[in-house]
């Protein structure tokens, strides 16, 4: 049985190769971006002027902004609330309370290559923390590795320093195929090892959570920096 037409207002679609969430989130984060300290909204937008440098690189997606129906296309969240702030010991609590007012955008990416593929930006009033980047699953015609890349500031806990996500995670069993291996991931390996080991300015980040850790990739590439750097 067909669905009723949803009534909901939808961002319209934004052209080919922009990382772009609509009118909607470029006005929201505009709002948000004035209460954030200027170091921090400097690095802000230099890391998703990387993100955006990347994802153009890629090339031949469209950001659809009308997915979900529009509904996280541009929003805020709340943060916890206040019996729950009440039970978390400090610092906790002050962080959480800090980050609580967000602004957010979260899109679809398409195009005849991909199989799905993702895009967001979260920036928090005030505290200035921020999250941002993408994430391309090609579609099954090719057996190129998943690509994902995100920036995200320090908290209150942690104000000064920035991390980077980036991992191409394989599409097949790599310790069955070493040939996989060698076409996508060797022509990289000097690059990585100077970047984990032969830089200072970057730093191993370990998280302390199960789930992150478990979410990252072998190949994955997860580092602090100083965000003044």
């Amino acid at each position: 049985r067909r669905a009723a037409p949803s009534t909901r207002r939808t961002e319209p679609r934004t052209r080919r190769g922009a990382l772009a969430f609509g009118d909607a989130a470029t006005a929201l984060f505009e709002e948000y971006e004035a209460t954030v300290p200027e170091a921090k909204r400097a690095s802000q937008n230099t890391a998703w002027s990387i993100v955006e440098e990347a994802y153009g690189r890629a090339g031949g997606f469209e950001v659809d902004a009308s997915a979900f129906d529009g509904a996280l296309a541009a929003f805020k969240t709340p943060g916890p609330p206040a019996e729950a702030l009440a039970a978390l010991p400090e610092p906790a609590a002050a962080i959480m309370k800090a980050l609580g007012d967000t602004a957010c955008a979260y899109a679809q990416t398409t195009g005849p290559r991909l199989g799905w593929g993702t895009a967001y930006r979260t920036l928090a009033r005030d505290a200035g923390a921020f999250f941002g980047g993408f994430a391309l699953w090609p579609s099954e015609a090719v057996d190129v590795p998943n690509f994902t890349l995100y920036f995200g500031s320090g908290s209150p806990a942690n104000p000064r320093d920035l991390f980077m996500r980036l991992e191409c995670v394989p599409r097949v069993d790599v310790a069955t195929d070493a040939e996989y291996a060698e076409r996508y991931y060797a022509p990289f390996t000097k690059t990585c090892l100077k970047l984990m080991t032969d830089d200072a300015r970057f730093r191993p980040y370990v998280s302390t959570s199960p789930y992150a850790r478990g979410c990252l990739a072998p190949s994955g590439v997860r580092v602090f920096f100083d965000a003044g750097d």
